[in-house]
């Protein structure tokens, strides 16, 4: 027999540890794009010629950025409902 609540709650569970892995993976990619630009002059000047003033933030200030938001969403307390 198998409990009502069961198949939800591990749906949930599945659901949870998909957004922490994806999470972990879009890190992962600022990362790697940070330290290309760090790195390669033509992605520089392309940068600079795309974005304009706006390419600061492949110099890892977005990846910085993004593991803030990250920590704080995972080690900040949890959120309760408020209709529980």
């Amino acid at each position: 027999m198998v409990l009502p609540g069961f198949r939800a709650e591990q749906t949930a569970w599945r659901a949870g540890m998909m957004v922490r892995v994806q999470s972990m993976i879009i890190l992962l990619l600022f990362v790697w794009v940070a330290e290309e630009y760090n790195y390669n002059q033509f992605f520089q000047s392309w940068a600079a010629g795309t974005l304009g003033v706006f390419g600061f933030l492949l110099g890892g200030t977005l990846a910085a950025v993004y593991a803030g938001i990250l920590i704080v969403m995972y080690l900040g307390p949890p959120v309760i409902p408020a209709n529980r």
